[in-house]
């Protein structure tokens, strides 16, 4: 049976590749952020600056670089690895341990190459949702930057969003 990372790295070149895909498209501005999903990865329970993209309510993306490893390479499973999912649309936000990282294989922590690792999270699928990902950015109206931080781990609360639209330079 094929990993997870396998399968994730495998649809996002069978995506990326794809011209004749159908995307969803999404008239979002910048006030409508708030209504998709978002998450950050917590280390030992600390807050990074480290973002998830959020695949569904089981997997994710995150930059390797904001992992820890080993002196051998291998993501130190020492560590706790947790991420906040705020929910779209709503106050709402849960901490799932994350059960599984997978690192791509070629990545190379000193040029960032193959920058990208595999999460898996919410183990006992209690809640269930499925995002969609932009992938053409071709296609796309408007860009934005959006940065999203907690300003309490304890109590999960978020900051305001940051966000610039695609004519403003963070």
């Amino acid at each position: 049976m094929a990993n997870l990372s396998s399968v994730c790295y495998a649809i996002l070149v069978l995506l990326g590749a794809s011209q004749a895909l159908q995307l969803v498209t999404r008239d979002v501005d910048i006030a409508g952020v708030t209504k998709f999903q978002s998450a950050l990865l917590l280390i030992d329970g600390k807050q990074t600056t480290c973002e998830s993209v959020l695949v569904d309510s089981n997997a994710g993306f995150v930059a390797a670089s904001c992992l820890k490893y080993t002196s051998d390479g291998d993501v130190d499973t020492d560590v706790k690895y947790e991420l906040a999912v705020r929910a779209g649309g709503s106050t709402t936000t849960e901490v799932y341990p994350i059960t599984q990282i997978d690192s791509h294989k070629e990545y190379n922590p000193e040029t960032y190459v193959n920058n990208l690792a595999v999460i898996q999270f919410n183990p006992d699928k209690e809640v269930t949702w499925q995002n969609y990902i932009g992938i053409d950015p071709e296609e796309w109206d408007d860009h934005y930057f959006i940065r999203r931080s907690l300003s309490s781990v304890s109590s999960l609360t978020w900051n305001n969003i940051i966000a610039f639209a695609n004519t403003d330079t963070p």
